[in-house]
């Protein structure tokens, strides 16, 4: 693939989103689990990890599962103090 013909990584992931919501959103919060420092040190912009997150916090409190909301919350937390 030619360098100027690759995706940007936030239309990637919007498409994913927008695709299957659900499917992406359980991917995405079993990794975070797993490997939190990967988002909190990543080198994606913070408000666009709060985005994401937030897209996700609102996802999960539709569906009354408020423990994933918690992890999240916490995540966020953490994003924050590594300003």
């Amino acid at each position: 693939m030619n360098q100027n013909d690759k995706i940007p990584w936030h239309v990637l992931v919007e498409g994913l989103i927008a695709y299957n919501k659900e499917a992406f959103f359980h991917t995405l919060f079993s990794a975070i689990c797993k490997h939190p420092s990967y988002v909190i040190l990543s080198d994606l912009e913070t408000s666009r990890k709060n985005e994401i997150i937030d897209q996700m916090i609102s996802f999960y409190e539709g569906r009354e599962d408020f423990e994933k909301c918690l992890v999240l919350m916490d995540i966020k937390k953490e994003i924050i103090a590594c300003l």
